[in-house]
């Protein structure tokens, strides 16, 4: 991609960090699953685990390269939106913020 002279993302559909960090060895830019599964985890319910969003974080900044080069997302064509989760607009707002507070580049998918 360097030479190219483009900034290119990669994907790699998997919540494990310890199996995902690798690949930012070959692509400078990969989107944040592991995040992606906690947030969701911790926001779409009223009663959801931040400890582990939290450790999560934790483990992102330990294992990746540059934690700062993740793509942050709360949905995407991939998975159901987060509006199939939950109808309380509060946590659709929290998971939002997350997306674009959170280390990293936010990636916000449309479907149109």
């Amino acid at each position: 991609m360097q030479s190219a002279g483009v900034f290119c993302t990669g994907e790699v559909l998997d919540g494990n960090s310890s199996y995902v960090a690798p690949f930012q060895d070959l692509l400078p830019s990969i989107l944040g699953y592991p995040n992606y599964y906690n947030a969701v985890s911790a926001m779409s319910a009223n009663n959801g685990s931040m400890y582990e969003l939290y450790d999560q974080l934790e483990s992102v900044k330990t294992l990746f390269t540059d934690s700062t080069l993740l793509g942050s997302f709360s949905e995407n064509a991939d998975n159901p939106r987060f509006a199939s989760l939950t109808e309380d607009m509060a946590l659709a707002k929290n998971v939002l913020t997350f997306t674009f507070l959170t280390d990293g580049t936010t990636c916000i998918f449309s479907t149109q």
